[in-house]
């Protein structure tokens, strides 16, 4: 095995460990979004909807019981043995109970979609956990060893005998002359 290194440039090491530390840093940022993004939309679905929902439940309920009681009172005004049409307050009574109902509907939703929404997110992070322990451990290694191989090879060129490498194959140029 060749023990020699044909190295043209140590600015392309320095380069790379800029490459990595820019990827990194733009990953993290990534991940944070992720992060912010599947938090802002739990809860949403668990809190905000949740919420939403659960009160438009209560006011359908208590729209259902006022409608209730409206219908009631028309019905105790008769006239004669004849009971009134009550035609409105029957529609009303019946668009509390679809409100009611779509509440209902809805709140259920939230929660299913709550569980599902849990369980995808679990597996968000999970998915995105080796990209972020690999930023936290293996970039910071791998830019030290990018340093470190930058210094080795300053270290080299700086060792390199006076001449250049013309000098170390034994060929000589004379300045303006030739042999």
């Amino acid at each position: 095995m060749s023990r020699a290194a044909n190295v043209l440039s140590i600015d392309v090491v320095e380069q790379m460990a800029r490459a990595v530390q820019a990827f990194a840093q733009e990953a993290s940022i990534a991940l944070d979004d992720v992060r912010m993004s599947l938090h802002r939309a739990t809860q949403w679905v668990q809190y905000d909807q949740k919420e939403f929902w659960a009160q438009e439940s209560r006011r359908a309920q208590e729209a259902v019981a006022e409608a209730k009681l409206n219908l009631e009172r028309k019905r105790m005004f008769r006239f004669g043995d004849r009971e009134p049409p009550c035609y409105e307050e029957k529609k009303a009574l019946e668009a509390a109970k679809r409100r009611g109902e779509r509440a209902r509907e809805k709140l259920e939703a939230v929660r299913c979609w709550s569980r599902l929404l849990d369980r995808e997110a679990h597996d968000c992070r999970s998915g995105i956990a080796p990209l972020a322990e690999w930023l936290q451990t293996d970039v910071p290694r791998a830019l030290a060893m990018l340093r470190q191989l930058s210094l080795a090879l300053e270290r080299y060129v700086d060792l390199a005998p006076p001449g250049g490498a013309a000098a170390a194959s034994g060929e000589t140029h004379s300045s303006g002359q030739g042999n």
